[in-house]
């Protein structure tokens, strides 16, 4: 069995014509389950999660704390995370 780098990262992703950069950090050393992701939205630092589900696909699961903008690039952050693990 290969073993998984699981690291934090961060990347810029375009919302509205402006390059915002999100911070992915694991939650799981071994096992890449759940991640914190952190951005600034206008002066405030915003967080939410991203969880894999049964589809091996990372969701947004607090929706609610995110605005639609970054809502609607759940499937880039998504491929972000997979792309991170090796």
């Amino acid at each position: 069995m290969a073993i998984k780098k699981i690291v934090r990262f961060s990347k810029v992703f375009s919302i509205e014509q402006h390059q915002v950069e999100f911070d992915f950090n694991p939650m799981n050393a071994k096992d890449p389950q759940l991640y914190q992701v952190y951005f600034m939205y206008g002066p405030k630092k915003v967080r939410f999660h991203m969880q894999i589900n049964s589809e091996g696909q990372f969701v947004i699961t607090d929706k609610n704390r995110c605005p639609d903008k970054c809502n609607a690039l759940e499937s880039e952050f998504s491929r972000a995370i997979l792309e991170s693990i090796d």
